[in-house]
């Protein structure tokens, strides 16, 4: 978290380099469902809810995966 906010009034090396040489930054793709937010709290707070997003899949994955390799087994 110290990292993150130190970094974060900086823009990283890709937005360095598009300012020096004065690209703009062209229209998105695809959005992203959640926004990692304005400040520090909010960002912390996103960063959190995905930690635990993933958590649950994986963990859900992970026992999908051991219920059929013990019915294999049976």
């Amino acid at each position: 978290m110290g990292f993150y906010a130190f970094s974060a009034m900086y823009g990283d090396g890709l937005e360095r380099t598009m300012e020096d040489n004065g690209v703009s930054e062209g229209e998105p793709v695809w959005e992203a469902p959640f926004d990692y937010g304005e400040n520090y709290s909010s960002s912390l707070l996103m960063g959190i809810l995905g930690f635990l997003i993933v958590m649950v899949v994986m963990t859900g994955y992970i026992l999908v995966l051991r219920s059929r390799k013990n019915k294999k087994t049976n």
